[in-house]
């Protein structure tokens, strides 16, 4: 049942080591780019980071992926297709890991600093005096913070966990005249 080819899996991570020098190396060019662009915010100092949470779920369900393909992998007839899946989820998984840790959202003493890392590019700063309303949703599993500076449009939304959400409405509350709307479970 369980077959294995080493010299096919060393094939397949060959192919693997190639993605992961191209993935990697747009990972740290990105990074750069969002490391320049966030040290032109002006927002005092950092009181608290935060990870969003959608990005750990993604994380979740990319290990649930490798574990799926892996298995695929070991019980098919060798070919290098089928290592190179795995490898690749893998690669992802780590290259996501420390994009997560590097792209934290940072709450500071005179506003926040919002770092996007999936599907979005980008960073979203927000002073506090600017910000009109402040929505917060209750979702499955974590919040979604909605920010308006003015009274139509959304400027910046992020996720937070619930511990790191109650901590930061302390200090929004504290340091802002903004209208604060608790929504429950959409």
């Amino acid at each position: 049942m369980f077959e294995f080819s080493p010299l096919i899996f060393f094939h397949a991570l060959y192919v693997g080591l190639t993605y992961a020098l191209m993935a990697f190396g747009a990972m740290y060019y990105r990074q750069v780019l969002d490391n320049l662009e966030t040290k032109k915010v002006r927002l005092g100092e950092d009181l608290f980071t935060f990870i969003d949470p959608a990005s750990i779920a993604f994380i979740i369900v990319l290990c649930g992926l490798f574990c799926i393909f892996a298995f695929i992998a070991i019980t098919r007839k060798p070919q290098t297709l089928f290592y190179v899946i795995p490898i690749a989820f893998a690669i992802n998984i780590i290259q996501l890991i420390f994009r997560t840790q590097k792209q934290r959202g940072k709450v500071k003493t005179e506003g926040i600093l919002i770092r996007y890392m999936l599907f979005i590019s980008g960073n979203a700063a927000i002073r506090y005096d600017e910000l009109v309303c402040v929505e917060i949703v209750r979702e499955l599993f974590w919040f979604k913070i909605i920010f308006f500076t003015d009274e139509t449009e959304a400027k910046a939304q992020c996720r937070m966990t619930d511990t790191v959400t109650k901590e930061f409405l302390k200090i929004l509350e504290s340091r802002s005249d903004a209208t604060i709307m608790m929504e429950r479970e959409s």
